[in-house]
């Protein structure tokens, strides 16, 4: 009688400790469910980029990569303007290349002429800066080619940044 009783004290300490008695035989531990931790999100690409003109896309093809620009300062002819660019990759990239070509009455200074851009990801932001030094005043183009490598392939497109140099025409 006495062992029994032993027995079922034991068992009684035992499921009291762990709280379950079918856990204690085969050695898990109950613990109380954890609350689910929320990651904290950041700015979007949107938010992050507000403020920002999307470039202008030359010719048809679809590059998965939006262009976003804006001016540093008022553009001058003669003075060097510094222009924010932000790539936005739709597709996970192993890198891009900004090409920044002159035009009629835009100078590119040396160095400025290409930009490498490596690892992007799908959603993320990519910011570069770059100077022109408009040469007279009126509607300007500034010409940007990028190329997108991802998957083996290299995809490039072609983008217009505008600036007007000088006054407005008057109408």
């Amino acid at each position: 009688m006495r062992g029994r009783t032993i027995l079922v004290l034991c068992s009684f300490l035992l499921a009291a400790c762990n709280r379950d008695a079918a856990n204690a035989l085969i050695g898990k531990v109950t613990t109380a469910p954890k609350t689910p931790q929320v990651a904290k999100k950041g700015p979007n690409a949107e938010q992050q980029t507000a403020g920002m003109t999307l470039a202008v896309g030359i010719g048809k093809a679809a590059l998965p990569l939006q262009l976003k620009f804006e001016l540093m300062n008022r553009p001058k002819a003669g003075q060097a303007l510094g222009i924010n660019l932000a790539l936005l990759p739709q597709i996970p990239a192993d890198a891009a290349i900004i090409q920044v070509s002159p035009s009629d009455g835009v100078e590119v200074p040396k160095g400025m002429g290409e930009i490498a851009v490596s690892a992007l990801d799908e959603g993320g932001v990519y910011r570069e800066a770059l100077s022109v030094t408009p040469t007279k005043d009126g509607i300007l183009l500034v010409g940007v080619n990028l190329t997108l490598k991802h998957d083996d392939i290299e995809e490039t497109k072609g983008y217009s940044v505008p600036i007007i140099v000088g006054e407005p025409p008057a109408k």
